[in-house]
């Protein structure tokens, strides 16, 4: 383990989830893979806006914020320990760290839109039902509405 991490137990990144085109600073705890990996997962179901994914569903990298290229894989123990090692060096240098999130399968919210909108349709359904065969009650009217249906059936009556 690094020196650093006797001196504090949580890493402060910025986190990019390519898929959802979203960036975020996050103070995570570092205290092993397991953990940070979990407390990822977490902001991961949250920005998508699904309930359970499963780490093999995306990948992790990490680099420095100001860097070209690709970065380095973030996925076990041992990938973890150099990333605690490269995010000790640039914090010294004063230097922000990015973990970058890429999905390996698309996670479209057109599928949650289209269940979304198949329990509308079905609740549309049902309650279209429900109006035709039901009769309107008088006393679920507010007074406004029965002094509407009032005038309505005198005028009707001349």
């Amino acid at each position: 383990m690094s020196h650093f991490l006797y001196q504090t137990s949580s890493i402060w990144l910025n986190i990019i989830l390519e898929h959802a085109m979203d960036t975020t600073s996050l103070t995570l705890d570092a205290l092993s893979f397991k953990k940070f990996a979990i407390q990822v997962q977490k902001y991961i179901r949250i920005t998508l806006g699904v309930n359970d994914i499963d780490q093999e569903a995306y990948s992790l990298t990490f680099k420095s914020a100001k860097s070209n290229g690709g970065g380095l894989e973030l996925s076990d123990s041992n990938d973890f320990g150099k990333f605690l090692n490269e995010y000790e060096k640039l914090h010294r240098l004063q230097k922000e760290i990015v973990v970058i999130v890429q999905m390996k399968q698309k996670f479209d919210k057109k599928k949650k839109r289209k269940q979304v909108k198949e329990e509308v349709l079905e609740s549309d359904d049902n309650s279209k039902k429900k109006k035709m065969n039901a009769v309107p009650k008088i006393s679920g009217l507010t007074p406004h509405q029965k002094a509407i249906g009032k005038l309505v059936s005198e005028f009707c009556e001349q």
